[in-house]
């Protein structure tokens, strides 16, 4: 298991851009006609230190343009992945590698809890936040 404190979330850097300014990132790193910015993401979901993207078939090409300008803003990103969705009765997810560091496997800190997990191989769904708190304190 990684050392305790790597996927304690780093404090921001003065200057640093937060993930809500996603889309003006992008806008500004990347050269775009103008019929393809309003498909541009304005988020992405972060796990660990592993960040999943979701684009839109409008933009699909530049997924490795995207992925790199998140590995450079970010910091505590290694791994960018593209999604594909979830299939089967196991919802099991359909993730493919973008760029950084091969290494899919994460630990996921939420709620005072660790989740060891492969993103390429379990869905975890930030939806389930709640359910998520609650199962601990069930263990005794």
């Amino acid at each position: 298991m990684p050392p305790a404190n790597q996927d304690r979330p780093v404090k921001p850097v003065k200057g640093e851009r937060k993930p809500r300014d996603f889309r003006r990132l992008l806008l500004a790193s990347l050269d775009l006609p103008s019929n393809k910015r309003a498909d541009l993401p304005t988020g992405f979901q972060r796990i660990g230190h592993v960040v999943i993207l979701n684009l839109k078939p409008g933009v699909s090409s530049l997924a490795n343009e995207i992925a790199e300008t998140v590995l450079k803003t970010y910091p505590y990103v290694k791994t960018v992945c593209l999604t594909g969705g979830v299939s089967g009765e196991l919802r099991e997810p359909k993730i493919s590698w973008l760029a950084g560091d091969r290494k899919t496997e994460t630990v996921h800190r939420e709620n005072g809890c660790l989740f060891r997990l492969d993103v390429t191989r379990i869905m975890l769904s930030k939806g389930n936040l709640s359910e998520r708190a609650r199962l601990p304190a069930l263990v005794k």
